[in-house]
């Protein structure tokens, strides 16, 4: 039996909750904020986590619980000192994303697990989706031969401003819109193409959202992957209210033998090939997220990719602010 315990209340904890919700080696244990004052109304009132008990902080809940997993999920500027918390007390760690706003948090959570010698894994989930799973597959197969050219995009709807926290437009503790939306982009291409980042030039603004300022609403990168393929991404807060999804989310793929289009949002892929027809492809059945973190097993990420695409989107930033290209180190 492992005991789970939910630190921090926005986010995606709930796809960890749902998710574990069925497994019967699975007990919630317990909860508390990764600051003085955060809300834990929603992890709460979950129906799979009705009448924990909540501590008042995370260290009062590592002296009660004895945690076999922390799942960490709150605004990313506490990210990381909560990892490090949890790794500290002997608990592997299942946190939001980014691990870190700043490289020095990178550094000192890589650290804490190895020194503790514990697993994290990071929230990307959109690793989870049948679409872009079976683009992986298909890159895998070699559908499309080698990718010599990746796009990918990410394009959310921001919602009323007045309703978004002050904590937006701080820095330190958004952390940017490329660390903290971007790096799903950037997880889009790891994780289809199997490819790293090694360089990023990158630019970013915020247009209409003067009262958030740290909040970039408009941003695009171009990177280089490690065989030398150019790949670019971009980010925005307009997609449109009356969009029936919330995120418009795609990447291309153009190999040496054709290009495979994955569009979350349509829920579709198409492989195209010279001379032939577009093929759309029947979408493969997704594999959890993060039920084999609790077995064990190998799963669709680690600890490798957490820190590797933290550091990437820290890198797209660094390279927005400075306006230079940056090389991505640690890989």
């Amino acid at each position: 039996m492992k005991n789970v315990v939910f630190i921090g209340g926005w986010g995606h904890w709930f796809e960890a909750a749902n998710e574990f919700s069925v497994c019967s080696d699975v007990c919630f244990s317990g909860a508390a904020p990764a600051y003085a004052g955060e809300e834990l109304s929603g992890v709460v009132n979950h129906p799979a986590l009705a009448g924990i008990p909540v501590f008042n902080s995370a260290d009062e809940l590592f002296k009660n619980v004895a945690a076999d997993i922390a799942v960490i999920s709150t605004r990313p500027g506490n990210i990381a000192a909560t990892v490090i918390c949890a790794a500290d007390a002997g608990c592997d760690v299942i946190a939001e994303k980014p691990v870190g706003i700043t490289f020095d948090e990178v550094d000192a959570v890589e650290t804490a697990l190895k020194k503790n010698n514990v697993r994290l894994m990071a929230m990307f989930s959109m690793r989870a989706d049948p679409v872009f799973q079976t683009a992986k597959r298909l890159v895998n197969e070699g559908a499309i031969g080698m990718p010599v050219l990746v796009n990918a995009r990410k394009s959310y709807k921001f919602g009323d401003e007045t309703k978004r926290p002050d904590w937006f437009g701080e820095r330190a503790v958004y952390g940017g819109t490329f660390p903290w939306v971007g790096i799903h982009a950037l997880d889009i291409i790891r994780f289809t193409t199997g490819l790293k980042m090694t360089q990023v030039a990158a630019l970013q603004n915020n247009f209409i959202h003067p009262a958030l300022p740290a909040c970039e609403d408009s941003c695009a990168g171009l990177f280089m992957l490690s065989n030398g393929a150019p790949a670019t991404v971009s980010i925005d807060y307009f997609r449109p209210a009356s969009a029936g999804t919330h995120g418009d989310d795609w990447v291309r793929i153009v190999g040496t033998g054709g290009i495979i289009e994955a569009r979350s949002n349509e829920t579709s892929v198409t492989l195209l090939k010279d001379g032939k027809t577009p093929e759309p492809v029947e979408l493969d059945i997704p594999a959890p997220l993060y039920l084999p973190f609790i077995e064990n097993k190998n799963a669709l990420t680690n600890t490798a990719d957490a820190l590797e695409l933290t550091r990437a989107g820290l890198c797209a930033r660094q390279s927005a602010d400075e306006q230079k290209i940056i090389n991505i180190n640690k890989q």
